[in-house]
């Protein structure tokens, strides 16, 4: 028996440092009750870490990056540093410690925040461009489907996808709209030439976050684990969902399969498609 919990209590610390779930999730998972994952925190919590829950009721660990490997945060660097400069100024090693500890100057930014100005200055240029009707430019774009980065690409932005990650833009060169991934733009360069909007399909966005100018309806039967995680994981299928009299089913459009794909594939034996 405690052989058991110390193993459930190894693996749902690796389920939370990986990525936040919900506690019906790691129930689950781990094949034991949601009052069990509570005894489990407890026990978690008393070895002082700190788990939290975001807006949609998924748990994590608070610095989860740091737990996973060992790393100090930079408050508690700074503590550290003080340590050593009050209470050890003279020990030979409070010297070594403080330079390793404490924040390190360089003349240069490092990779990282070059990268984080890049990704600022291009969401800039691209909220302009929406709020003018403007066309713009993607410089050195790397497509997922090629192993070509493209030096350059006109487009005529239409707007945000996915919690402004993706942006949705008219590309005249394939006469078709196309989603870009914003992380893959190397620079976005802002035009004075306005977009031509051309005409195009209606776009739709389906409960799971995926988009298209078409939508299929489909139809699967739930079980009720696969119920509270369907509503859990994705909140807008909620009118989707009904009680029938041999069991509770979704019945609604997507634009592609993909989405409902994985949760069917993360669930098997709870869910069948009709």
């Amino acid at each position: 028996m405690a052989r058991n919990k110390a193993l459930n209590l190894i693996r749902l610390l690796d389920l939370l440092t990986l990525g936040s779930k919900t506690k019906a999730q790691l129930a689950a998972i781990l094949q034991v009750g949601i009052p069990q994952i509570n005894r489990y925190f407890q026990e978690l919590e008393s070895y002082h870490l700190c788990i939290d829950e975001d807006e949609n009721q998924r748990q994590f660990i608070f610095g989860a990056e740091q737990v996973r490997k060992g790393l100090l945060l930079e408050a508690e660097k700074a503590w550290l540093c003080k340590l050593a400069a009050l209470h050890a100024s003279g020990h030979p090693f409070s010297q070594s410690i403080q330079q390793k500890l404490g924040p390190r100057q360089l003349p240069f930014p490092l990779p990282h925040q070059i990268k984080d100005a890049n990704l600022g200055s291009n969401y800039e240029a691209i909220d302009f461009a929406l709020r003018h009707n403007l066309q713009i430019e993607l410089h050195h774009y790397h497509s997922p489907t090629s192993n070509e980065t493209k030096p350059c690409r006109l487009v005529q932005p239409i707007a945000y996808l996915d919690q402004h990650r993706q942006l949705e833009a008219y590309d005249p060169a394939k006469s078709d709209v196309r989603i870009f991934k914003i992380d893959r733009i190397g620079r976005v360069q802002l035009l004075e030439t306005a977009c031509q909007n051309p005409k195009k399909p209606k776009r739709y966005t389906d409960a799971f976050g995926f988009s298209g100018d078409k939508r299929q309806t489909v139809k699967i039967r739930l079980s009720p684990l696969a119920k509270v995680l369907l509503l859990e994981e994705h909140p807008m299928v909620r009118p989707y969902v009904s009680e029938e009299k041999n069991g509770t089913y979704f019945q609604g459009p997507i634009c592609h399969p993909a989405g409902i794909g994985r949760f069917i594939l993360g669930l098997p034996g709870h869910v069948k498609v009709l």
